[in-house]
Formats: structure tokens, sequence, C-alpha cells
């Protein structure tokens, strides 16, 4: 099994070591996690029961944790032994990431069953990993009252293909755990980028990045960062990525993503997208583009500013971006089928297509598996 190449890299053109782990190009079928080298060539199947496997966490005893639905997370060790198997129980269903904290345990993006109000994609769980039980940290409900009660009850659940009428007036894509205890999160609906402090303990909200009139009419207006250049804010980002880097001080850091470009909620119909410069507001369009891109993070300042960005084929859902350690970037257009490696001034080195099994490839991470399968 090979993928089409519609950018085959050039001779002698080094994209690095490892495998493209494909996570999500969901069907009716059986469902699977694939790994492609660098020639597109197929060079593994992970089965799961259902939904996707939304990124690969390796622990310090030498397993591999993956989601295998929205109720099951599993870890395999370097044979292909699944070692163990949890489900999340009847209270939550996963939504869209997960993290491994200082202990071990896993942070998950989750949304609560049973709910009167059907709200849903707006909450924080972790699971034990040496017992299997789960527990609430986060109810972005509770935290962003005002918000969500300024927002009106649309939106599908897309992790659970029968629910209708769910209220979907967040719908966080990513979480980033830092090593303070804080966490970042994206969250779709609103285009925003939120930092929560103390996210295991007593969480509370820090600080905030993206068009501030969104929010406007409630207290968190004023927790936003201030933007420092003349660049657009983004539309509806996902697979954001927080950076340290030793060569900043303290306060300072990276943070890229995947900027969809597109604005949409079906929460807020009457809110004006166009105040984001530049952004498309169309689901299919042959000359809206999607960009990485990249923020240096200065908390101590109160400021963000753009330091790279190139605009990547038009995805207005899903997608990831992802630096390698060879200096290229990995971006996945989902709707589009496609993903490619880029160099740091954005030109396309190598790109494959995937056929679409229904609507999108979710994300596409690259991982070396030194350790793993390889030593």
């Amino acid at each position: 099994m090979q993928l089409e190449q519609t950018v085959v890299a050039d001779s002698g053109e080094d994209l690095g070591d490892g495998l493209y782990a494909i996570l999500g190009n969901d069907s009716d079928e059986q469902d699977f996690m694939f790994y492609y080298d660098t020639n597109g060539v197929l060079r593994g199947e992970i089965p799961v029961l259902y939904y996707r496997s939304h990124r690969l966490l390796f622990d310090d005893d030498g397993l591999m944790w993956f989601s295998a639905s929205t109720h099951h997370m599993a870890a395999m060790n370097r044979l292909g032994k699944l070692e163990k198997i949890y489900d999340l129980g009847s209270d939550y269903i996963l939504h869209h990431d997960y993290a491994m904290d200082a202990n071990g345990d896993i942070v998950l993006l989750a949304t609560e069953m049973g709910r009167d109000d059907n709200a849903v994609q707006d909450q924080v769980i972790k699971l034990n990993t040496s017992t299997g039980s789960v527990t609430r940290l986060v109810d972005f409900g509770e935290l962003f009252a005002d918000y969500k009660a300024s927002t009106t009850h649309a939106g599908t659940d897309e992790s659970d293909s029968s629910a209708q009428n769910r209220w979907d007036w967040l719908h966080c894509n990513t979480i980033q755990l830092l090593d303070d205890g804080s966490a970042l999160f994206s969250a779709r609906e609103t285009s925003t980028i939120i930092k929560v402090d103390d996210l295991e303990s007593d969480p509370t909200v820090d600080y905030m990045i993206g068009e501030p009139s969104v929010w406007a009419g409630t207290d968190e207006v004023s927790s936003f960062l201030t933007k420092d250049g003349d660049f657009s804010d983004t539309g509806g980002q996902h697979s954001i990525t927080y950076v340290a880097d030793d060569s900043l001080p303290d306060g300072q850091y990276y943070l890229y993503m995947f900027d969809n470009n597109f604005g949409t909620s079906l929460t807020r119909p009457d809110f004006d997208w166009t105040v984001i410069d530049g952004i498309s507001t169309e689901l299919s369009s042959d000359t809206a583009k999607s960009q990485y891109r990249k923020y240096l993070v200065d908390e101590n300042a109160g400021t963000y500013t753009e330091v790279s960005s190139f605009d990547v084929p038009y995805s207005p859902y899903v997608s990831s971006a992802q630096e390698l350690d060879n200096g290229q970037i990995l971006i996945d257009s989902g709707m589009k089928g496609l993903f490619g490696q880029y160099n740091e001034d954005g030109d396309l080195l190598a790109q494959f297509k995937m056929t679409l099994n229904s609507a999108y490839v979710y994300r596409v991470y690259k991982y070396d598996f030194s350790g793993f399968y390889f030593d």
C-alpha cells in the first residue's frame, strides 16, 4: 500500500526519520491508526474499536498510550500487546485530545453524558493510569458561566453520531500541559486559546489569546493578552503546541498551531467574524488559505507576537501542525486529505494524499518511536 505523492521530495532531500501516524480517517468499517514512512509506504495498522486515536503518549514504563474509542484508553508494549485497557465509564466520553501529566496519568478533553442542558465538549477529566479511576478537573461551563449563558443551544457532537441539538458552546480541541501545573487549551468555537492555572488542584483562568470582541460583555474580555504587531488572529485553530526554549527569558515561550482561518460559531450566529482581517467564512472555497502560525508569548509583558507563518491548503475544520526535529514542519490539511512537510520558509518539500473515508483526516503526527519500535 502506497499513498499518492502529489509533491515528490527532491533527490537527496532529507525528510527525517520516523513514521507518519494517521490519526482519524473515520469510516463505518473497521477503523485503524495507520503508519506510513516518508515514501508513503504503509508500515503498520493499529486497529481501534471506533472513533479514532488522537495522539500517541509514551510513559516511563515503555508503554504507548492511545485512544481506541470514545470510551477506551489503551497502553501497548513494543511487541504489540495491550497491557492496559481502561474504560472511562458511563459519565464521560473522550473528545479530541489528551496529554500525560508529570505523574504519568492522562488528562483528557471530554463530554459529560446525561446533562440536562446537553452541553458537550467542555469538560476536562483525569484518568489514573494505575487504577483506571476517572475524576473531573474542570467544567468550563462553570469557569465561563456568563459566556456560556450568552450562547444559543446549537451544534452537534461529532464523537456521538446519534446526538442532536447539542450545546457546543466552546469546543475544546487541544490540550497542552505545562511543567508548572498550568495548561493551554484551544477552543474552536470561540477561536480562543485559553491558559488555566493549577489545572489539577484549583483551576483558574490566567489569560486568553485571540479576538477579544468574541467575549464582549463578559468578565473574561479583560483577560486577553495584547497583540504586539500587525497580524490577524486565528479562526478556529487546531493542534496548538507549547514550546519551551532555553534561549528565552523566564515568562516567554513559543506557541504554534494550524490556523484554520475559518470564522464560524453555531452558538453565536450573529457574530461578525470578518472583524478578523482576512478570515474566511466559507466552508468551501477555491481561494481561501489556512496557515501555519507561530507566536512568541511574553507573559511578563502580557503580549503575543507572530514570529512565523505561511499559507497551507485550506481546511476549515480539524487538521494539525507539528515542528519536527530536523526543523521541518509537518502539516495535515484534514478536509483536503493532504499532509506534507515544509521547510521553515514555508516551501513544500513533499506531500501525500489520502482517500477520505468520510469527511477528513483528523490529524497526522510523526513519531520516531525511539526506544519503542526502534533502538
